[in-house]
Order: C-alpha cells, then sequence, then structure tokens
C-alpha cells in the first residue's frame, strides 16, 4: 500500500507542476507587461503635460509680456501729459487765468 500512495503522490505533484508551472509563468509574464504598459503610459502622459505646461506658460509670459507693454506705454503718455502740463503752467503769466476758471465765470453771467 505504500507504493501506491507514494505513486499517487508523485502523480498528483506532477499534475500539479504541470497545471501550475503555465499559470504560474503566464502570471508572472502579465504583472511584468502592466508594470511596463503602466510606466510606458505615465511617462508618455508627464511628457504631454509637461509640454502642455510649457506652452501654457510661454502664452501667458506673452500675455503678460503685451499687458506690460501697454502700461509702460500708458505710463509714457501720462508723465507726457503732466510735462506739458506743467510747461503750460510754467509758461502762463502771473495774471493770466485759467481758462477753466473764465468758461466758468462766462456760463455763470449768461444764466437767467
Amino acid at each position: 500500500m505504500d507504493t501506491d500512495m507514494t505513486i499517487r503522490r508523485k502523480l498528483l505533484l506532477l499534475l500539479l507542476g504541470t497545471t501550475l508551472t503555465p499559470l504560474i509563468v503566464i502570471s508572472a509574464f502579465r504583472q511584468i507587461a502592466i508594470r511596463l504598459t503602466g510606466q510606458w503610459l505615465t511617462n508618455g502622459t508627464q511628457e504631454t503635460l509637461v509640454s502642455n505646461t510649457g506652452l501654457q506658460l510661454q502664452q501667458l509670459l506673452e500675455s503678460c509680456t503685451e499687458v506690460f507693454a501697454r502700461e509702460a506705454q500708458l505710463m509714457d503718455a501720462l508723465v507726457r501729459r503732466q510735462a506739458r502740463e506743467a510747461e503750460f503752467r510754467l509758461s502762463r503769466t502771473p495774471g493770466d487765468r485759467p481758462a477753466r476758471l473764465r468758461d466758468r465765470r462766462s456760463c455763470l453771467r449768461c444764466a437767467p
């Protein structure tokens, strides 16, 4: 009887080995393939995100540059206007009244 049990056990181990070995190998290959695919997708996504972020930052920089250029033009125009106003006020004689006051007083005289 001992030989029957050992033959049964040997056959059981042989059958288990022949069925489980391919399953273990296939599982290992699947795990490796899943990891490699995940890394490939991660790298591709990362490259896309970095590229998109770079483009967005470049557009933001260009827009800020345009805004700063407009503000510089505005400041230049304001400084020029102040300079003209200062030149005008400095060029007046002390007895001259500002045009605004003359207009207001003439309107007050015309009012009923």
